[in-house]
């Protein structure tokens, strides 16, 4: 199993999982951005992920800032909020 990529992860650019390597090449395509857009996995934590934002009490502004604490671990730059 250590050398198999899960088959939900395939769309990345994963680096051989049979050898020991430090680096990858990085790429953005297409399949990835789909893959994330539409895979039930993804759409069901993104759903929890909203429901969870939004039961707190507050305004917008203190939803956005919820939000990039949860997912993020820090506040909004003043762009970003």
């Amino acid at each position: 199993l250590r050398d198999q990529v899960p088959e939900a992860l395939e769309v990345f650019d994963f680096a051989e999982p049979a050898f020991v390597t430090g680096d990858r090449a990085e790429t953005s395509v297409a399949t990835q951005a789909l893959y994330l857009m539409n895979a039930p996995e993804v759409l069901v934590a993104s759903d929890a992920f909203a429901e969870r934002v939004l039961a707190e009490p507050g305004a917008d502004r203190d939803h956005v800032e919820l939000a990039f604490r949860l997912a993020l671990g820090r506040a909004p730059t003043n762009l970003e909020g």
